[in-house]
């Protein structure tokens, strides 16, 4: 009890405070076709498979203050699936899909400069969508998806492909475990303590479309030890895609998703298991007619469990974030607008996106949704979720609980198979490109601002020491920022009064060009200045 109410008093403490240095920053060229999000003790990093205007792969490395450090481009043929990025030991893994004579897979080494120290291809047979990279106890890792693909009956089926490497990358073994009469997907997986594994992913028919919750688990060699899957037994939910799974510090597992009832609403779903599958409580959050998908897990360091998702109505879109106790029971919820990460799907899954880093507090990677239908990736952080730096920008988000009614039912076990799974090692590259950065808050209620040519209001430009900005009939409470060729944020200053004359002391920005960006009183104004030589 007492460290519960100490959490409610340290969010009510960090909510009344806007003082907190906070930053939601945009990065990327929309559209996204997926993304995917990590961070070491000291970085961000993003990685990102764009289709538009040329298919491409970028990985962006992120300061904590929101800077963006450099970009690059991972350079290999068409790109085609989910990718996903995990951060180990001071270097940064890598898995996705390609097209060059067939659908491969890849698993990548990076360092964290970018540099790519190994890649291994493998052919699972058709298209294979890695949705976990998980690091074993004793060296090693494994990857966690699943594969579409084409049987002896010319019919599509998923199945669950589980893959180990050695440090070097080499492939140790692969399997594909599934069935010609049902679709098996492994949307998230965790490790135990011992190295099996339990994967989180869906069961039932593509058409017509039905799919249950499914549960599954494996011994460090990819045996299956049990499978359940989850019913409803009210037959209020039509449809579950688990999304997100993580392991508790009481020895358990909880994951989230998003069900489909039928009134055709969307909802989240936090359901609590032990290592046997069993389920120790199933919750689902609703709002009446809004749609809203929970998408990321996380027990944090006080213990508490937080789910992330997005909701929309209509055109109104946004992030939330909820804290529940242990045992179930909401502590708290808030919402974020302007935002909307990736719906989910069943091909699509999220997962990982959600993260704590002691000292400095949350952050979770999402998308932008400021030009209807592009998105760029973007980064929301937070002390305790619950502050951000973008005035107006959060709202609270009134959730129902209720119980839920999941049953698991047992499954017999599975034959695996892995015929036709190869692993070569391959060799791709990366290059140094020009990186893009924008503050996000400039795109909350984009569509409430007035844009303001501000341009006969500055001076002298191009301009050495002083910058200065006249304000005869524009008088308010302005923000300022400025943001050089590269995307990177080098001045803010926020809730400045402007009903004058008002100078901004340039001489420690090195020559170049930069835009002037002045927020406030529902408009947004924007100017490109040059800074010149002494």
């Amino acid at each position: 009890m007492k460290k519960l109410l100490l959490f409610v008093v340290i969010i009510l403490a960090f909510t009344a405070s806007q003082s907190q240095s906070l930053f939601q920053y945009a990065y990327g060229t929309d559209p996204i076709n997926s993304e995917s999000f990590t961070h070491s003790p000291d970085a961000f990093y993003l990685w990102q498979d764009v289709t538009m205007p040329v298919f491409g792969s970028y990985l962006y490395k992120v300061d904590l203050n929101g800077s963006l450090l450099w970009k690059k481009e991972v350079n290999f043929s068409t790109a085609i699936g989910i990718f996903k990025i995990h951060y180990h030991n001071n270097n940064l893994y890598l898995t996705g899909g390609h097209q060059n004579l067939g659908y491969k897979n890849f698993f990548a080494k990076l360092d964290t400069a970018g540099n790519i120290l190994w890649t291994t291809e493998i052919s699972y047979g058709d298209i294979n969508i890695n949705t976990r990279i998980l690091p074993l106890g004793g060296g090693g890792f494994l990857t966690a998806g699943h594969r579409d693909y084409i049987g002896s009956q010319s019919a599509y089926n998923f199945d669950i492909t589980l893959s180990r490497f050695d440090d070097s990358g080499n492939l140790v073994w692969a399997k594909a475990i599934g069935n010609s009469s049902y679709e098996f997907t492994c949307n998230a997986a965790v490790l135990t303590t011992n190295d099996d594994l339990i994967t989180a992913g869906n069961y039932g028919f593509r058409t017509p479309p039905s799919y249950d919750p499914m549960i599954a688990r494996f011994d460090s060699s990819g045996n299956l030890l049990w499978m359940k899957y989850y019913e409803d037994t009210t037959g209020f939910f039509t449809k579950f895609y688990p999304t997100d799974m993580v392991a508790t510090s009481d020895g358990n597992f909880v994951l989230t998703g998003f069900s489909e009832n039928t009134n055709f609403n969307n909802d989240p779903q936090i359901i609590k298991i032990n290592g046997n599958g069993d389920i120790l409580w199933a919750k689902r959050l609703y709002q009446i007619s809004w749609q809203e998908y929970g998408l990321d897990i996380m027990e944090n360091s006080q213990g508490f469990i937080l789910v992330a998702g997005n909701y929309q109505l209509g055109t109104s879109k946004g992030n939330f974030f909820v804290t529940l106790d242990q045992a179930g029971n909401m502590v708290g919820s808030i919402g974020f607008n302007g935002t909307a990460g990736e719906l989910n799907s069943f091909y699509d899954p999220h997962g990982g996106h959600l993260a704590e880093l002691p000292g400095f507090g949350y952050a979770y990677g999402t998308t932008l949704m400021h030009t209807v239908p592009n998105a760029q990736q973007c980064i929301i952080t937070g002390d305790y979720i619950g502050t951000f730096s973008c005035t107006g920008a959060v709202l609270a988000y009134p959730f129902t609980i209720q119980n839920a009614t999941w049953v698991p039912t047992s499954f017999t076990s599975l034959p695996a198979s892995s015929g036709g799974i190869t692993g070569t090692p391959v060799t791709f590259t990366s290059s140094v490109n020009t990186g893009s950065q924008a503050d996000i808050c400039q795109f909350v209620g984009a569509d409430e601002l007035t844009t303001v040519s501000i341009s006969k209001n500055i001076y002298p430009n191009p301009v050495i020491d002083e910058l200065k900005l006249k304000w005869d009939n524009l008088p308010g409470i302005y923000s300022i920022s400025i943001i050089n060729a590269t995307g990177r944020l080098v001045y803010l200053e926020k809730s400045v009064e402007i009903n004058s004359a008002f100078k901004i002391n340039t001489a420690g920005l090195t020559s170049g060009i930069y835009n002037l960006r002045i927020s406030g009183e529902n408009k947004v104004m924007n100017q490109k200045f040059i800074k010149a030589q002494p």
